[in-house]
This record gives C-alpha cells, structure tokens and sequence, in this order.
C-alpha cells in the first residue's frame, strides 16, 4: 500500500511518528573520528569502484568533519554514474548518496536515479529483474524515500515477500528451506523504517526488529560473513526504532586497531576497508535514514487497529439483540433463538447462524426479554429456529415468538445436547469436514463456531465416555475426510481420538492449556484476518451470539477476561493485528479497561 492510501486507511494513532531531522551525537566520539580518518586516507574511488565509493562517503558523512573529501568522492561518483547506476539497487545506493549530500537524484552525474529505480521495478514489484532480492529492493526503497519520492505498493509488496512469517527475518529460499540473512533484515528494516507510515511496513518492521534483537549474540554483534559489516547494517537500524546498542557500539569500537580502521575478522590485526565504511555507523549514531541532509533520527512503529467498537447491553439479552441491530437490517430469512440461561443445547448452534448468515437471539426458559422482543418485531423474520427443547425453552415462549414475529416458529433439538448437535449439524450440506468439542464444557465448542460457520460445516459434540451413538451415526452417514478436536485431553481423551479415527481418515487436535490458548490456536491455524471478535470466555452467552457474527465475517473469536487480556489471546491478538475489533457484551462481562486496553495496543510495540 501506498503511503498516501495507508494515512486514509489508519487512524491517527496509527501513524509512524517521525521525529524531526537531527545531528545524531556520536555512540563514540573518539572511534568515530579514527575510523573516518582511516577511510579519508585510504578510500581510493578509482580502485575501490563506485558502490565502495558510495559507502565511504556515507561513512564520512556520518562522522561529518570531512567536506572536501566527501565533495572529491561525490564528484567522482557522479562521473561513474552512468556505467555504475544501471539496476534499480545501484541506483538506489547513490540516490541515497545524492539525498544525504544534498545533490538532484534526478540529474546525479546526468543520470535520473530516481527514473532508473521506477523503471527497474517488474511487474511483480521486484527492483531488479536480473537479482531479486530483499537486500536490493530496500537499496530501491531507501533511495526512493530519501529523495521524497513515492515508493510503490508493488516494490512494498514484493519485498515483504522475502520474510518469513515465522521468524521476522528477510532472507531467501534455500535447497533446504528458508534461509534468513542479517545484513538483509538489517537493511530492510531501515527501508521499512523510513516508510512507516504504511501499515504493512511498519508492522513487517516490527517483526524484524523483534528478530533482530533475539538473534544479537551477547558480545553485541550480530553473525553475518563478515560481522562488522553486518553490525554495520543492523545496529543502526535498530537505534532509528528505539533499540539500546550501547553494548553493540562497545564490540565494534573494540574490533578497531592502531591506525583507526575495523577489521574483517572478529579480534583481528589488519584494518579492512569495506569493514570500516559500514561499521563505522554504529559509532557516529547514524543510520541510512539519519545520514546527511535531511534525515530522519527516529522512528517510532506505532500500529493500532483502526476501530475498537462495544456491541454490548445492561444483560446478555440485550447484548445479542445489540448486535443483531448493529449487523442486519429487516427482512431477513431465519432468526435464530436459543436459551441464554443454559449453553448446552444452543452450544453448535452458532455455527449454523453464521452459516446461513442469520442473528442469533436469546430468551429465558419462560420468558421473552423486551430487548429480544423488540428486535424479533424489527427484523421481520421470514421463519424463526428455536435451539433446543421444552427443557430450554418452554412452549408457551415459541408462542410468544409467534405472535412477536408474525412467522412460523420451528425447533432444532434432540434429546440431549449430543443429539441436538448432530441435528444441527444436519442441516449442513457438502460436509467433507467437521469440528468436534467436549459437550461438558462450553469454551472450546464456542471458538469453534466461528471457524466452523465460516467454513460451512458442523460442530459435533462428545462426552467423557467418547463418541456418543448419535455423533457416530452422523459420521457414518456423512463420511467426512477429517475432524478437528478442539481442546485439551482433559476436554477430549485420546481414547475418543482414536474412535473418531475409526470414521474418517485425519483427526487433528487444536489445543491450549486452557480456553483462551485454544481459542487463540485455533485462530493462528487459519491463518490473518482484518477483524476480530472479542467475547468473555467466563460465561458463554455473549460468545455464543459472537461466534456467529465472526463466521459471518470470517473472523476469528478470542477470549478475554472481565479485567484483563489474557497472555495467549494479547499474543494472538498481535499476529493478527486486526484492523476492526469487535467487543462483545457489556462492562459486566468485559470492563472498560479491558476495552481500552484494546484500543491503546500498539501491535508494533
């Protein structure tokens, strides 16, 4: 996304908060004046070639103290330009060097740097069709922003392509998988840095910073082909967003011998060029984004959803008729009604509402609330489902629910749970898979509802004793390839595992040491989402009814607690990094605090 389109779409939290250009005070003074002398005297742009070049003007720009010597090296890559500024990462490393000295990367020794970037971007948003790579598209980026000129979505895109998931770390596809490369993080997430304000960047930022600082070794170095060049890359990077290097501007100072240059080795005797051109960075508090004119010191990740919004009432009843008001608009085919008094034949039920795209309303065993009956009457339902039995909901409420409604009122019910659930579970067609919960509980079964109503198929229960007859005849009848347990062993025995294996071909359990880690496993299994649904996991009305407004948006529910997000659902809630938040039930069920919590948490922090 472009930045122009990610400062539309976040809010104003959300924003990158970029600190105004500043001389960075040198991490150490007297290292820094050595190593730049050592590079004044024996940088020679003639034998060195033009990237070196560029290199060590950025060096002595970082140390500052050396105009004249910077002037002659610019004025020789200006002359090397030309035959040197033919790929997109060439282009961006002296477009780098024009921004930082204040020179036209239009018109930087005749050569438009800037055209010959834009014009190196392919049409899947590599910057150089011959290499692609995270380490040549960030040289793009970083010459692009310097220069105040737009950095593509497709170039963004593309580069984000080249980190993996799991770990943070930009890197490259090995014979033997992924294979993440330090001095490419470190680059890159001086690129992503500079163009924070886009959403996705400052949130890919965030996880190779995260990567970076867990990969540092505790001498303060960080392990690359040559470690004081992968320092080099990498410590600056971290100081723009906030990281402490003091520790690492200690090891590179002690990798300087006699006559002021670093060396290639780590505890070595000879003084290395290349070494000392990008390890001296570190030392003078600068970094590509900081460096020469212009620049920026800090950055701050900061990336928030863009709304936290609380569908919620004075009891569970109003909070489900709340959110129906808030998701459907009259008239509508199915309403959905079931016990708020009781969870266990109304358990799988949600997953069927958000199925079929339908609210989900609840009512005491005798009786209709005036919420429920006020949005029953507004919804004009074509026909209205009661979830379970008399036991749950009396005849004489099914007439009240006529007469509100103006509509058939049918059941779906068994005779207990299990039964109720397979019938459920019958109005599913094309079923190749199902989720099976513990019939005892109501946590797992809920958090399955959502996936399952997305993905259009059942929620099944059992009990202690295993598979109860009426789930085992569905599974015979239906034949599905796979099942997903949700819970622990303690919630579904291995024994049961083994009788679920008897009817189809994979069973695989998704679980937690508890509710909030299986709801959280569950939702990292299906991958990202753009919301996210909020709901007690200490009662379960209000994640009833949220369960089937998470399938309809193919959103996932995570558990909290009235005052505190728990630690698996907070770490979830970071991955997915949800742009909408949906809160589920009110300061009874979920407080305030918890609420703005939410909302204050920044998911790059």
């Amino acid at each position: 996304m472009s930045r122009t389109l990610s400062v539309a779409l976040a809010s104003a939290a959300s924003l990158a908060l970029l600190a105004p250009a500043a001389l960075a005070a040198p991490n150490d003074a007297e290292a820094t004046e050595a190593a730049a002398g050592y590079i004044a005297e024996n940088i020679d742009p003639e034998t060195a070639g033009a990237g070196a070049t560029a290199d060590a003007v950025l060096a002595l720009l970082a140390a500052g103290g050396h105009d004249e010597r910077v002037a002659d090296l610019v004025e020789t890559l200006e002359a090397q330009a030309p035959d040197y500024a033919v790929t997109g990462p060439a282009a961006g490393k002296l477009a780098l060097v024009a921004a930082a000295t204040g020179a036209d990367a239009s018109s930087f020794g005749e050569v438009d740097l800037i055209k010959v970037i834009q014009d190196s971007i392919t049409e899947d948003g590599a910057c150089d069709a011959g290499f692609p790579s995270a380490f040549g598209n960030a040289w793009c980026i970083i010459g692009l922003d310097r220069n105040d000129a737009e950095v593509p979505d497709e170039l963004l895109a593309n580069s984000l392509g080249f980190q993996d998931a799991a770990t943070g770390a930009f890197g490259f596809e090995g014979d033997d998988g992924f294979v993440a490369d330090a001095d490419s993080t470190g680059l890159m997430l001086n690129a992503l840095s500079g163009v924070a304000s886009d959403r996705e960047a400052a949130l890919s930022a965030a996880a190779a910073r995260d990567y970076l600082v867990d990969t540092q070794t505790e001498d303060g170095y960080w392990e690359g082909y040559v470690p004081v060049n992968t320092t080099g890359l990498v410590a600056p990077a971290l100081q723009t967003v906030g990281v402490d290097i003091d520790t690492t501007v200690e090891w590179v100072a002690d990798q300087q011998v006699d006559d002021g240059g670093l060396t290639a080795e780590i505890g070595g005797e000879q003084s290395n060029l290349v070494a000392t051109t990008q390890g001296i960075l570190p030392l003078a508090g600068e970094s590509y984004l900081s460096v020469g004119e212009g620049g920026t010191d800090t950055v701050e990740l900061d990336v928030r959803a863009n709304s936290v919004t609380r569908v919620g009432g004075d009891n569970r009843y109003e909070t489900a008729a709340a959110a129906s008001s808030r998701s459907f608009q009259p008239i509508v085919d199915t309403v959905y009604v079931a016990t708020g008094q009781e969870y266990a034949d109304a358990l799988t039920g949600s997953a069927l509402a958000g199925h079929q795209s339908a609210p989900v309303l609840l009512v005491q065993e005798n009786h209709v609330p005036a919420a429920t009956s006020a949005e029953l009457a507004r919804l004009d339902a074509g026909s209205v489902v009661v979830l379970g039995g008399e036991v749950a909901v009396s005849d004489d409420v099914v007439e009240q629910l006529a007469e509100i409604s103006g509509t058939e009122v049918t059941r779906l019910a068994g005779e207990n749970r299990y039964e109720t659930a397979a019938n459920v579970a019958g109005e599913f067609t094309d079923v190749d898979h199902v989720f099976v919960a513990t019939g005892t509980e109501y946590a797992d079964a809920l958090a399955a509802s959502a996936a399952a109503g997305a993905d259009g198929e059942p929620v099944l229960l059992v009990n202690e004793g295993g598979v109860p007859d009426v789930v085992e005849a569905y599974l015979e009848d239906i034949k599905p390839s796979s099942v997903t347990v949700l819970g622990g062993t303690e919630a579904v025995s291995e024994a049961t595992i083994e009788e679920l294996g008897e009817y189809v071909e994979t069973v695989e359990r998704v679980a937690g040491d508890n509710r909030y880690e299986t709801a959280s496993a569950l939702s990292a299994q299906r991958g990202e989402s753009d919301g996210v649904v909020l709901a007690t996991g200490q009662d379960f009305p209000d994640a009833l009814t949220g369960a089937a407004y998470a399938a309809m948006g193919e959103d996932p529910v995570l558990l909290v607690q009235q005052e505190r997000v728990p630690n698996a659902s907070l770490a979830e809630f970071d991955r997915l990094a949800a742009r909408a938040v949906l809160v589920l039930g009110g300061t009874a069920a979920v407080s305030d605090t918890v609420v703005e919590q939410v909302r204050q948490h920044n998911y790059a922090g």
